[in-house]
């Protein structure tokens, strides 16, 4: 970081100026349906969650932020509801506290999935190009996708790990991101029970997560959420939303299913599927 402040002193004032405005404005504002809103969160260490990316994207009229994975040196999987319409996106790399950005790299282009509905909230992912490749550290590692085995395993009962930089609270009017990475663990529901709550968005395709210990808030979306398997650390889902009016009411967390898009992944970044 210390050889890059020259170039990158500019952009981090201009991204420091841009959480500025974003604790003082409402980037999503929606009456009706899921709000990408975490709570009761745990402080990640420096290499806890090391593909966890910042997402700082700026609109024609507003600022936003949301979390991504880094699934190669040059590209970063996140949602498409953070990064539709963009003007502008930074990402953010071995951000475990915001004062201590190790990268910061701009975003050249962005795939939205085809299919994806901001009605619905289905197929609800974006593959993020980076100006140039990753330099890898501790603090900065590449996310572990799941093999084509999993394809069609409801990971039902699982315990994830759902990071992020969003709020603590639904009220709580702090900026977003918070200074520290956030994590919390939430068992793997069924669809079956997380539709009771969810009954016109809710797909196949979605995955979801019990709120009991923690809850995605405002700014999560987007971030990774995985699970350990055999010792290793897998990318299950993508965060996309929760319930409108809030994150502290036990409503479950709605991620989008990697499992259900490794093609569309593959065939569009560097990622490899093993």
């Amino acid at each position: 970081m210390e050889k890059r402040s020259a170039q990158f002193g500019f952009l981090a004032v201009a991204i420091l100026c841009s959480l500025v405005v974003l604790s003082t404005a409402n980037p999503l504002v929606e009456d009706d349906g899921p709000q990408r809103r975490i709570n009761n969160g745990i402080e990640a260490g420096p290499t806890d969650i090391p593909f966890a990316a910042g997402v700082l994207v700026t609109f024609p009229s507003r600022t936003y932020f949301c979390g991504g994975t880094l699934i190669s040196l040059r590209h970063i999987l996140s949602s498409a509801s953070c990064v539709d319409g963009y003007r502008t996106i930074t990402v953010m790399l071995g951000a475990y506290d915001m004062t201590m950005v190790q990268d910061f790299i701009t975003v050249s282009s962005v795939l939205v999935h085809p299919s994806y509905s901001s009605f619905f909230d289905s197929n609800d992912l974006s593959i993020l190009t980076l100006s140039r490749p990753v330099g890898l550290s501790p603090r900065v590692q590449i996310a572990q996708l799941p093999s084509r085995l999993y394809v069609g395993h409801s990971f039902n009962n699982y315990l994830a790990t759902i990071a992020g930089w969003g709020q603590t609270g639904s009220s709580t009017g702090e900026p977003v991101p918070v200074r520290r990475l956030l994590f919390f663990r939430g068992r793997v529901i069924t669809n079956t029970s997380c539709l009771v709550s969810f009954p016109l968005y809710l797909r196949s395709t979605n995955i979801c997560t019990s709120t009991d210990d923690g809850a995605a808030c405002v700014g999560d979306e987007g971030g990774p959420v995985t699970v350990t398997e055999n010792g290793q650390t897998i990318l299950i889902g993508v965060h996309s939303y929760s319930f409108s009016w809030g994150c502290e009411r036990g409503w479950p967390s709605v991620h989008t299913r990697v499992t259900d898009y490794l093609d569309w992944i593959e065939a569009n970044s560097d990622a490899i599927v093993p």
